[in-house]
């Protein structure tokens, strides 16, 4: 079959769901739409049997979740949220089976349950005589924040009212009547209805177009429904004309940057994009990373980071030091302390050739938050232990902020590191210094670390001079004069 496709003008989407008459999808008449009845009955015949088959397998009562999953995974079945929508419906006289069925995929696809599922569970909970456990549902779903339905509560507080149990059914008024009843229900009945429609048009031989993809996309992103939108990111993988490069990747910034973080929904992305022989650049990570900053997230950056390696993409040198540069600036010495020993790591691994940028950026990270004994001791050690060659401008950077700390030994040995590796002197920062704070024997030591040939470096000494006098400092000028021996041409 020849393959067709649908688009706005064929499926005309509403997401705004106003009122509780809800309109998420609205289809134009075509009589080429019917085509997809049969590939229904299809459809549902198969759930009816997965319904059957699941519901036989958390009925036996096995010992161990692991012995459920084998026998799942040996029947092919795919746990999704339509199936754990039936497998509750037609567990609804075994509250038993239905909760041991609902914690095994609370446990190990949280994913599949949504406010609709945990309002079935809660129902049958009620109903059913299990009220501690009705409580800590309702405590469960709260933190979730998910409501409890109309439908669960009338059934639940007619059931309170029949066996007499006042204090419980005065509970769920409060709760109900304090604004947790849950609208989200209606609104998950339009979705489902919404993948019936998609997935009856990909069967019957209708492909995705482009534009379509992005309305919708943005629609569920806009509306906060991340799971949604990484469901319709799979569904889109699997068509012929598929998402970008760009568009994973904005799903990926989206899904860090949501209310919470939740790195499933990121692996499936990830995961999906990988299979599908695509792969992820340096550029994603950047985007990713910024996200988690807005957010105040970067902390997690670890997380993102092993996700993306599996995912096939290792950040480069200048994107390792982005990312240790973001981590330190949260100011928290274990932190940097952290990035300092991914860093030499990194050194170990890859070389010290392309390592400057990244020193640079701890050193600059170091010295914002005072640090710069720490800054100096790292520099030191690469140097000399790994053989790296800071830049210039690290060594300008490290000398100034050493010196506002009042460290002048230390800043002079590593004026004599940065004179080895074959640069020009700095010498800016040590006559403000020697000027206003330093004493005559701090410039005759500077004085000494600059002589040439037995000589001392007449324009140190020449700007020692005048910056004492500038400075007010006559006397320290007059015995800086005294020490200097007798310069000749």
């Amino acid at each position: 079959m020849a393959f067709c496709f649908f688009s706005a003008a064929t499926l005309e989407l509403n997401l705004t769901f106003p009122g509780t008459c809800l309109s998420f999808l609205t289809l134009t008449s075509s009589p080429s739409f019917r085509y997809f009845s049969s590939s229904e009955l299809a459809v549902e015949h198969k759930n009816a049997d997965e319904v059957v088959l699941v519901t036989d397998i958390f009925s036996k009562g096995y010992e161990t979740t692991d012995e459920m999953k084998v026998e799942l995974e040996s029947n092919n079945v795919v746990i999704s949220h339509e199936l754990v929508l039936k497998v509750l419906q037609d567990l609804n006289a075994a509250p038993e089976v239905a909760k041991s069925f609902f914690d095994w995929v609370s446990e190990r696809e949280n994913d599949r349950l949504s406010s609709k599922s945990y309002n079935l569970m809660l129902g049958m909970l009620g109903v059913n005589g299990f009220v501690n456990e009705f409580w800590d549902m309702v405590g469960i779903m709260k933190k979730k924040g998910y409501g409890v339905s109309k439908g669960t509560f009338s059934r639940v507080s007619e059931k309170f009212e029949k066996e007499r149990m006042g204090s419980d059914l005065e509970k769920l008024k409060e709760l109900y009547a304090s604004g947790s009843v849950d609208n989200s229900i209606e609104k998950e009945d339009c979705v489902e209805k919404f993948w019936r429609v998609i997935h009856e048009m990909r069967g019957g031989g209708y492909e995705m177009e482009k534009g379509t993809y992005i309305k919708v996309l943005r629609q569920f992103v806009k509306r906060k429904m991340v799971k949604d939108a990484v469901d319709f990111y799979e569904f889109a993988m699997t068509g012929k004309t598929k998402p970008s490069v760009q568009d994973c990747t904005y799903l990926l910034r989206k899904i860090v940057a949501s209310k919470e973080l939740n790195m499933g929904l990121f692996m499936r992305v990830v995961r999906v994009f990988k299979d599908s022989g695509n792969v992820l650049t340096n550029s994603t990570i950047d985007a990713v990373l910024k996200s988690l900053t807005s957010v105040g997230r970067i902390g997690k950056c670890n997380k993102i980071l092993k996700a993306l390696e599996e995912g096939g993409l290792s950040a480069c040198d200048p994107m390792k030091g982005k990312i240790a540069f973001q981590l330190s600036s949260r100011g928290k010495r274990l932190v940097i302390n952290k990035a300092s020993d991914c860093f030499h790591k990194m050194v170990d691994k890859e070389g010290a050739s392309y390592a400057g940028y990244v020193l640079e950026l701890l050193v600059n990270a170091y010295c914002r938050k005072n640090w710069a004994m720490d800054a100096c001791k790292l520099l030191s050690d690469v140097v000399n232990e790994k053989e790296l060659k800071p830049r210039h401008s690290t060594y300008k950077l490290l000398l100034s902020k050493l010196l506002v700390q009042g460290r002048f030994k230390e800043a002079l040995n590593l004026l004599v590191l940065m004179k080895s590796q074959g640069y020009p002197t700095f010498l800016d920062p040590f006559i403000e210094y020697i000027s206003k704070t330093g004493t005559t024997d701090d410039a005759d030591k500077l004085l000494k670390t600059m002589t040439v040939k037995s000589f001392p470096a007449t324009s140190v000494f020449l700007r020692a001079f005048e910056a004492y006098f500038k400075a007010g400092r006559h006397n320290e000028a007059q015995d800086f004069l005294l020490r200097c021996p007798e310069i000749h041409p």
